[in-house]
């Protein structure tokens, strides 16, 4: 489905066949990029299964910030420069293309870039930082039942 759009809430979706273009608004400002349906399924698996690990072995709290800071903060999503490198890679994502993503949002939601993002390990964390509180949003219903 080819230039589809749906708005949920706050957060706009255009569909085409290889990757999710979302818009998402944080009061002023706005930031565009792209996720490849290849990571929303990869980091949805993840995080539903941190989320059960954390229903187990612990109370889980019903604060998404603080669940996403569990999971994205609390540990390293890839580990290795050759683990991140070949992360990029599988998902068909450029360290430029990655590198910009990290730095664009970071611009739109502070006003400066403060991060260093000069290897594949930094970059993919980030990465996996910013479009997990996205999916983790998306899935907060499901998850927290």
């Amino acid at each position: 489905m080819r230039g589809a759009v749906i708005t949920a809430s706050e957060t706009q979706y255009e569909f085409d066949s290889h990757a999710v273009t979302n818009r998402v608004s944080l009061g002023r400002l706005t930031i565009k990029y792209k996720m490849k349906n290849s990571v929303r399924e990869e980091l949805s698996e993840y995080i539903t299964e941190r989320v059960q690990e954390m229903k187990n072995y612990k109370e889980l709290s019903s604060d998404i910030g603080d669940i996403h800071n569990e999971i994205f903060n609390q540990d390293y999503y890839i580990i290795g420069y050759y683990n991140a490198d070949k992360w990029l890679q599988e998902h068909n994502i450029s360290s430029w293309e990655a590198m910009s993503i990290c730095t664009d949002w970071e611009n739109e939601n502070f006003g400066e870039c403060s991060g260093k993002y000069d290897n594949a390990e930094t970059t993919v964390n980030m990465l996996a930082y910013i479009w997990g509180m996205e999916i983790l949003y998306d899935l907060e219903e499901e998850l927290l039942n």
